[in-house]
């Protein structure tokens, strides 16, 4: 038996029930593939972290329209000097 990643993804967040955690640490001990997928979903997490504190940091806006008028902006499809309202 192996775990599908929504349960793995339940036991990385400590959203699992502790009997249910305990059994899953148990066969993750064992279970390479298993490790294997759970360090995808870790990686995974910190590839979003990275991405977050990027986008922070470069002030992209979390509002997709704005987003899309910066992507505009820089395909040269819009004219910065008559913003889309």
């Amino acid at each position: 038996m192996h775990y599908p990643l929504y349960e793995l993804d339940r036991y990385r967040t400590r959203t699992m029930a502790a009997p249910c955690r305990l059994r899953c640490r148990i066969h993750l001990s064992r279970c390479r593939r298993c490790r294997a997928r759970m360090q995808r979903l870790l990686s995974d997490d910190r590839l979003i972290l990275d991405l977050r504190e990027s986008a922070r940091r470069m002030g992209v806006p979390e509002h997709p329209q704005e987003l899309r008028r910066l992507g505009g902006l820089i395909s040269g499809r819009e004219d910065r000097r008559n913003p889309a309202v």
